[in-house]
């Protein structure tokens, strides 16, 4: 019995879309009558992954800072599929079958026979001949 086992590797790979995200920070700035200006903080709306953004103003300078997570965007995983298929060969030893040679095959055997014997005799005749005598 044969056994032949095959063992294939697939490969895949991923691409994860994201949803675009946003966060949001409304001020108004209010002017007293003396001329100074005060942000007042209308709403602060926050984002799935990004966090609601922090306002400062010093000296004049409005800053805004927005903060996010790093994201893992690609993924790889791979599968092994094994196939195996089982032969079984047989042998089977050859048959002899017997049987009686025919009529014609018995001549064929005959006359191979004669012309051997007579081949043989011709050569040693030959031989004879011409072998020298001392």
């Amino acid at each position: 019995m044969e056994k032949t086992v095959s063992v294939r590797e697939v490969i895949h790979d991923t691409i994860f879309v994201t949803q675009p995200d946003s966060a949001k920070a409304e001020y108004r700035l209010v002017i007293d009558e003396s001329g100074s200006v005060k942000p007042v903080l209308l709403h602060n709306d926050p984002g799935r992954i990004i966090k609601a953004p922090s306002v400062r103003v010093r000296d004049n300078i409005l800053t805004v800072d927005c903060y996010s997570q790093a994201e893992q965007m690609f993924a790889q995983w791979r599968e092994y599929y094994t196939d195996s298929v089982s032969k079984t060969t047989i042998t089977q030893p050859p048959k002899y079958m017997e049987h009686n040679l025919t009529t014609f095959e018995k001549i064929q055997m005959w006359l191979g026979r004669l012309f051997i014997i007579a081949t043989l005799v011709f050569v040693f005749l030959l031989i004879r001949k011409y072998w020298p005598k001392n």
